[in-house]
């Protein structure tokens, strides 16, 4: 059992074949390099960017859709005319061509719009057959800000990538405004809604309910999926308590009926067992749940799975935050405030696992300046072709976040919020 990462099943003896046929543990992952040099901060630079989680796929037409929540994404500067804690979109879907050091960002002008105050952030994206599929999840209780968790997601899809957009059921989502189904908090206009309620009071006495499959992280294999072992799309997502992972699989022509949905229950040693119960869903694999006196907290284990074809693997990247409780507070409080984000890398012969881990650092700092890392996803399309070398998209989290004096900022050029990148090589020692 990996001492960090405790998976629910035992270890089983690893056959790896790589790409040429032939088995090899240089196809094994064993650890990562990070190349610090080459950590870009878009927004700082001028080419923008801004904005966070950057969930993303390879689409058919042969260029990444990512989602900019929380942001402007690419709108000129010019432009951004909303007041400053009302800050462009809440979510929105761009299109990004070229490759990692010669690219271009475009709007989608047609799909749903999510500004503030409404608390719609695109989490999950993936191209399949042609078809662009979104989840949108949703921030319960009142008022614009974090104060509770997520209560469910919507699912849409677009079937010409980004022409026109329909909700799960079929119904044709207009673009623009504020109101219609793609901002009703109505179950039928919901994919998973207030699902398994769990309630949790922490240790500054706050109570709040979560509820599991509120925010779902699609497998990427592939342009257009072209790569995936089988005929199923892969969900992970964050249980509750979230140290815990989740999953699901749908075959992919049925991606848009939930009764055909089914969760991981159980390994039956290496093989996963599923069920059509989301209440019998069990633990796929979990982070560590306490780093020092520190707790993971309800906001962090989003991850990002990829396909490498160069090794023949599942690559994961996924981050924790530890806080002093569980429940959400601002992070810049002294005392409740976030204390450290974790950044972790683990490796599959499958897409469901089991998981073995590679890397793990409790307190990860990229490109050795003094923030931390948010949500880190890796592309599935700039990936070298030995695979070895992969890309991280991420956003920077700042010492003193998006308020006060840039002046005061240990490095003037962290502004915070915007696509950050950095290359990596996996090891194969």
């Amino acid at each position: 059992m990996n001492r960090r990462c405790r998976l629910n099943a035992a270890l089983v003896v690893l056959v790896m074949t790589g790409v040429n046929g032939f088995a090899s543990a240089d196809d094994i992952p064993t650890g990562v390099v990070f190349h610090h040099e080459t950590h870009r901060h878009l927004h700082c630079d001028g080419a923008d960017g801004h904005g966070d989680n950057w969930c993303q796929t390879w689409a058919s037409d042969g260029n990444i859709h990512t989602f900019a929540d929380d942001g402007f994404g690419w709108i000129p500067r010019a432009q951004r005319n909303t007041p400053r804690f009302g800050r462009g979109y809440s979510c929105r879907l761009w299109k990004i061509t070229g490759d990692v050091n010669d690219r271009a960002a475009f709007d989608l002008p047609n799909q749903p719009t999510y500004r503030f105050p409404t608390k719609w952030f695109g989490f999950g994206v993936i191209s399949v057959d042609g078809v662009l599929y979104g989840t949108i999840s949703h921030v319960g209780g009142s008022g614009s800000g974090w104060g509770r968790p997520f209560n469910g997601f919507k699912l849409v899809y677009s079937p010409d990538l980004g022409t026109t957009w329909h909700l799960h059921g079929g119904r044709r989502l207009e673009p623009g405004g504020h109101s219609g189904p793609h901002n009703s908090m109505e179950p039928e206009d919901n994919f998973f809604w207030n699902e398994d309620p769990t309630t949790i009071t922490d240790r500054w006495d706050v109570t709040k309910t979560g509820y599991a499959f509120t925010s779902v992280y699609p497998v990427q294999c592939g342009q257009d999926n072209s790569l995936a072992k089988d005929d199923y799309v892969y969900w992970y997502a964050p249980d509750v308590p979230a140290h815990r992972l989740n999953l699901a699989r749908v075959k992919k022509d049925q991606i848009t009926d939930k009764s055909k949905w089914e969760f991981f229950k159980q390994w039956n040693e290496s093989e996963p067992v599923w069920t059509s119960n989301i209440n019998e869903r069990g633990t796929v694999m979990e982070y560590p749940r306490r780093y020092k006196d520190w707790v993971a907290c309800w906001r962090g284990n989003k991850p990002s799975v990829v396909y490498n074809p160069g090794l023949d693997k599942f690559i994961m990247i996924n981050w924790i935050e530890y806080k002093t409780a569980y429940w959400n507070f601002s992070r810049l409080n002294p005392v409740r405030g976030v204390k450290s984000y974790a950044l972790g890398l683990y490796y599959s012969d499958h897409p469901y696992g089991p998981w073995n881990e590679f890397y793990w650092d409790f307190n990860f700092r990229p490109g050795g300046r003094r923030y931390s890392i948010y949500h880190p996803q890796l592309s599935p399309k700039w990936i070298e072709d030995d695979g070895r070398t992969m890309y991280m998209v991420f956003t920077s989290r700042s010492s003193f976040g998006t308020e006060g004096n840039p002046e005061e900022y240990v490095d003037a050029r962290q502004t915070d919020y915007a696509w950050n990148d950095m290359k990596l090589t996996i090891r194969t020692d």
